[in-house]
Parts: structure tokens; sequence; C-alpha cells
């Protein structure tokens, strides 16, 4: 498919830069030579650099950064830890790495290498064990996210074209319409999915849970909602460390990922939390698909250096209503259900439906 340009480039970049200075991710766009080519309002004003010069090397942004105490490293380390970020984004794998900024934030980064060499730098805010917010915080979250998924759609696709592209370069044009569906690909991916474990991020997974409540709604079919917690997470960070337990939250996503259908939506809301919607099934097939999982997951522990990390999961499960305005209606039954799974033993599923909907047969 074709996406032929109906203005200027010039002024279709203008527009491109603005609406790229109105997401809440710092975007960073280098060369081959890793000097930087363009950066957002968002990179500027975390990292105070408003005036980027003749084209600086991102290694040089980055110490001229830390020689203005913008992170929160020791002075003996500073140097070190700069050089290993350099590194890190001249690598371009794609694997996350963290920042941690002096006002407290953290910053989870990322570097990819671009199809002409150079390399797409996002940085987004890291926030760790987020609880469920109210109705209202999450559906603002759902607009501003489906704000800037459309901004990005409609122009980032265009930023390879119009930085180089003239009217008299054609051939050049269409190479870059090409390579422009691979950053429309990865910023759809950074919008959608959490970092750290490849699951729909909190956002994500409340948008596409309100899709399906409406579809049951409308068609009259069973939806489930199941509430997964890892037991004592706390107790594996202090015995493995952070990076064990974030392999053990990417271990859990992935036996998860591997054993529920396709139609089945996987999601993180924070820390060591998880919702699983479930449509078209009832309550008591969705009871058997719980113990399943809370079985597989005690059974297959993560693998962390030369040991194991054992782990087992509590689980709530609720049935949406026809009553309910919203998924996290049926998700804090869920959760309700899941905090009496964890007072219960933990290591088991809980189950909250009600008499008008509950657990019709398969």
């Amino acid at each position: 498919m074709r996406f032929p340009l109906t203005e200027p480039p010039q002024q279709t970049l203008a527009a491109l830069v603005g609406a790229l200075d109105m997401v809440d991710i710092a975007i960073v766009l280098l060369n081959p030579a890793l000097q930087i080519r363009y950066f957002n309002r968002r990179f500027a004003e975390t990292f105070a650099i408003f005036d980027a010069g003749s084209s600086p090397a991102i290694a040089d942004v980055l110490n001229i950064a830390a020689g203005e105490g913008i992170f929160a490293v020791p002075r003996r380390d500073l140097s070190d830890t700069v050089a290993t970020w350099a590194a890190t984004i001249a690598e371009g794998s794609g694997q996350p790495f963290l920042i941690e900024l002096a006002d407290g934030r953290w910053l989870q980064c990322r570097s990819r290498l671009c199809p002409d060499g150079g390399r797409l730098i996002s940085c987004t805010d890291a926030r760790r064990d987020t609880g469920l917010q109210d109705v209202e915080v999450a559906r603002r979250i759902n607009a501003e996210l489906r704000f800037n998924t459309e901004t990005l759609e409609d122009y980032a696709a265009h930023l390879a074209a119009l930085a180089e592209a003239t009217d008299d370069a054609r051939a050049r044009l269409e190479q870059e319409i090409a390579e422009r569906r691979v950053l429309e690909a990865k910023l759809r991916e950074l919008a959608t999915t959490d970092a750290l474990t490849g699951a729909l991020n909190r956002a994500e997974i409340l948008n596409v849970g309100q899709r399906e409540l409406e579809a049951a709604q409308r068609f009259q079919q069973r939806l489930s909602v199941l509430m997964l917690d890892l037991d004592h997470f706390k107790s594996i960070n202090d015995r493995f460390g952070h990076a064990g337990g974030d392999q053990a939250l990417r271990h859990v996503v992935a036996l998860l990922a591997g054993a529920i259908r396709s139609s089945d939506a996987l999601g993180r809301l924070g820390g060591e939390e998880f919702v699983l919607i479930l449509p078209a099934t009832p309550c008591e097939a969705a009871g058997q698909v719980a113990e399943r999982l809370r079985l597989l997951i005690a059974e297959t522990p993560a693998v962390s250096g030369d040991g194991t990390i054992p782990m087992t999961v509590s689980i709530g499960l609720a049935m949406a209503s026809p009553a309910d305005r919203s998924i996290e209606d049926a998700i804090g039954r869920a959760d309700r259900a899941l905090y009496e799974a964890k007072n219960g033993g933990r290591n088991r599923v809980a189950v909250a439906c009600s008499l008008a909907i509950a657990c019709d047969p398969v």
C-alpha cells in the first residue's frame, strides 16, 4: 500500500515535529555516526538539552547532562555508568536499560537499530508496584493512549522520509516510506506493551477488556476475568535480587502466554499483578483454566543464574455482569476474590460469581 504525500514535505514535517512534541515519551533519532538528527520536547525537558548545536554525538549529550547533575549516580561511578549507557545505545539491541534521575524518577530506555544504520532511542517513566486505579483515572489513561497512538500512526511514519527527502529524490523517498513502516510498528509496540514482560500494559489491557465487555453484552455472551498475583514476590526480590524478580515476572508471562487461547488477553496491571480476559468463557470453564494455570506456575520454576526460583500464584475469578458499565467493575470483583485467595493461604483460586451468573455448565 502506498501513502502519497498530500502537502509539501516541509509542512508535513512541521506537523510531525509538533505532534511528537506532544507525547510523553522522550524520543531521539540518531544517524549512523550516533549523532543526533532529531529530539522531541520530552527529551529536551528530561535531559535539560535545548540547543543541539551541530549534530552532537549522543555520548557528548549524556556527558553534558551528567555534568549538570541530571543523573542520580555517585560521582565516582558516573563516568563508567554514562559510558555503559552510550555503549548500550550504540549496540541498538532493543533491550531495556534503566536511568535513575536526580529528581527521583526512573527512565526505562531502549535503543533500536534503524534500517539506515542509525538508532531510535525512546525513554518512558518506569513505574513499579502500581495497584488498581479508579475508573476515571483508567479511562483518562485510555483516552491519552488512543490520542497518542492515532497521532503517531498519522505522522510518525513520515519522519525518516521527510528528514532528507526532496521533490526530485523519488527513489530515496520510496525507500524511506518502506522504512517508516518499521518505525510505526516500533512506536505502536511502545504504546501498548509492558516493556519488562511483553504483556499488554495497563492502559491497553483495560482498553481491550472494555471492548470485550461491550461485545459480550451486545451478543449476550459470558466473559470471565482472572486476577493473578505472584505469592511472596518481595521474598523473591530479597533472595534473588531485582534481576531475579524481573526474570520471574518474564517467566510467568511466558508460561501464561503459551497456555491461553489466541482470543484471550493478558496484561500487567503493575508490580507482580496481572489480569487475564477470557471472552466467551463461563464461570466453570474459567475456573478450570485458573486451576490449570495455577498448577503450571507451581510446577515450572524460573531459572536464574545457577539456580531456580520456585513460585506460586493466587488467582481471583469473576464474571462480567450485564449491569457492569466498565471492565473495571468485573476486575474489582476479581480483585476481591484474589484478596480472599491470599487470606486463605495463597497458591489457590477463589471465585466471586454472583448467583445471577454463577458457574453455568461448560
